[in-house]
């Protein structure tokens, strides 16, 4: 089989023919259908993981179908459509993995294209414990980016405790922000993009933003609060610290902001 593969940080990615793996206890063989480019596969390769395993095979946004399956897996079978997390495995024994916080485990953790082979080949093996099921109806090529963008903007809603009727401003219409306002869209939420670039309007209203809101030509704050009062969740996808600082006092009473892109000064 075919797989692409990075030997060392600063290296260049290269095709190499593998041997297709064979499952052991507990785990699947995927047949790699396809996977997402994500901005830390670029951090891969430019060392920005100092726990990283090298050689390794990039990609954590995997999408494909159930080959084969190991001893002791039990729900799965062959021909199930299936997604692969960033997050491979983690011990499943100390606090956080029993609270259900397997993401924050520091004990046994493994990162899919980071420390353990991911999607950039045509068969991946993975923990059967840690594969999500996906619907017939749902593209391979869509489903992908959302084991990562998908997941990271669905996590900080749900940790912050969104409910239908909330009103989200969303900072940035890059790959986290689309989803972000297709997700509260589809959840009942109503949504406002902020936004340095006004040529970005259409795009963001035609996903489901009532409100667009150029960053560069109003008071952020004063804005927001013109909109009912003010936003109840601030979504910031954006790795702008201006644009955080400027958007925060326009949240509504006991709002919170929810940083998903960390740049420079944060």
């Amino acid at each position: 089989m075919k797989a692409a593969i990075l030997r060392a940080p600063s290296s260049k990615v290269g095709i190499e023919d593998r041997k297709r793996p064979t499952p052991g206890p507990a785990e699947v063989l995927i047949r790699v259908r396809a996977c997402g480019v994500c901005h830390g596969d670029l951090l891969l390769q430019q060392g920005g993981f100092p726990f990283a395993r090298f050689p390794v095979v990039p990609g954590h946004e995997v999408a494909g179908e159930i080959a084969e399956v190991g001893e002791g897996v039990q729900w799965l079978k062959p021909g199930m459509r299936v997604g692969v997390s960033a997050l491979y495995s983690a011990c499943g024994q100390c606090k956080r993995c029993l609270g259900g916080n397997e993401v924050l485990c520091a004990q046994g953790w493994e990162f899919t294209g980071v420390t353990k082979d991911g999607g950039y080949q045509e068969f991946m093996l993975a923990s059967g414990s840690y594969v999500a099921p996906l619907p017939d109806t749902l593209d391979f090529a869509e489903a992908a980016p959302l084991m990562c963008a998908g997941l990271t903007v669905y996590s900080g809603l749900r940790h912050v405790g969104f409910v239908p009727g909330h009103k989200v401003a969303v900072v940035g219409l890059g790959g986290l922000g689309h989803l972000a306002v297709l997700y509260v869209k589809a959840m009942g939420g109503r949504v406002a993009m902020l936004s340095t670039t006004p040529e970005k309007e259409a795009e963001a209203r035609e996903l489901g933003a009532e409100l667009f809101i150029n960053t560069k030509a109003v008071n952020l704050a004063d804005a927001l609060r013109a909109w009912d009062g003010g936003a109840d969740i601030i979504l910031a996808t954006a790795s702008s610290f201006d644009s955080m600082t400027a958007a925060f006092p326009g949240l509504a009473t006991d709002g919170t902001m929810v940083v998903l892109g960390a740049g420079p000064g944060l």
